[in-house]
């Protein structure tokens, strides 16, 4: 897949959790970050902060905020390793956005929780490309 269009995928799922979760902050700069990819190379620092937050969510036994954190960090990685880093994240991170998407939506107790990303979408033909 294309950088393009992965940014495209993941800045979808970034709007769709941005209708569900509490805590928007830094679901808010991943949203814009795949808005711009000149921003791209921002998202090991980002990753440093979420990474905190996720720590944090452990600790205290907070499940949602663990799995939104998580998801988090894998958005972070992606659009870091986008940038053309010279010392990338590993190069399996852009694997668990959607297992951890969907960790997140079932932890949001949503009725669907395949609706975050289109590339889930029953409705679409098998055997057809994604996007």
């Amino acid at each position: 897949m294309s950088r393009d269009k992965t940014a495209r995928c993941l800045e979808e799922m970034l709007a769709f959790f941005l209708r569900h979760c509490e805590d928007r902050g830094t679901l808010g700069e991943l949203y814009l970050m795949s808005r711009d990819s000149e921003s791209w190379c921002r998202g090991h620092e980002l990753h440093r902060r979420i990474r905190e937050k996720t720590q944090s969510a452990e600790r205290s036994g907070d499940l949602l905020g663990e799995a939104q954190y998580t998801f988090e960090e894998c958005c972070a990685k992606t659009f870091y390793n986008l940038s053309d880093a010279m010392v990338p994240f590993s190069e399996d991170t852009p694997f668990w956005i959607i297992p951890q998407g969907f960790r997140l939506a079932r932890r949001l107790e949503l009725e669907n929780p395949y609706a975050f990303t289109s590339l889930l979408s029953s409705e679409r033909e098998p055997g057809t490309k994604f996007m």
